[in-house]
């Protein structure tokens, strides 16, 4: 399914705003490549896509935590390699033919996004907020 932007996906921190928007660009180019059936080598680009802007985004993020002192940020930080190492193993068994980029693991990436972003990440906005 199309991730669509809605106002309730907002953080209230522009850039990161910005970067998950382009994070469900992404998504929405992967899940067409998928749909439309395109080659393979085109979803293994998307996917590579995903990581490289993902390791981006979270790096930004995990540095103002850090400069914030936001508690839970080793927590914080684990989410992430966890997601990095789930899209890692989707692009190596994807370029050894292992595997499909199916609509199931397109799925998975769309589901931990927006659970991400409106859990985890909200969470530290609030924080954010209290200590202004």
């Amino acid at each position: 399914m199309v991730l669509q932007w809605k106002d309730i996906y907002s953080i209230g921190i522009e850039e990161f705003d910005i970067q998950h928007k382009r994070l469900f660009a992404i998504y929405n180019d992967l899940y067409d490549a998928q749909q439309k059936g395109i080659a393979s080598a085109m979803l293994d680009e998307k996917l590579q896509e995903m990581y490289d802007y993902t390791k981006y985004h979270f790096t930004q993020e995990e540095k103002l935590l850090e400069s914030a002192g936001y508690p839970k940020l080793e927590e914080h930080i684990k989410e992430h390699r966890y997601y990095e190492k789930h899209i890692e193993d989707l692009i190596k068994s994807s370029e050894k033919g292992k595997i499909m980029v199916t609509l199931k693991t397109i799925d998975y990436l769309k589901d931990w996004i927006i659970t991400h972003i409106l859990g985890s990440d909200k969470e530290y906005t609030a924080f954010l907020t209290k200590t202004k």
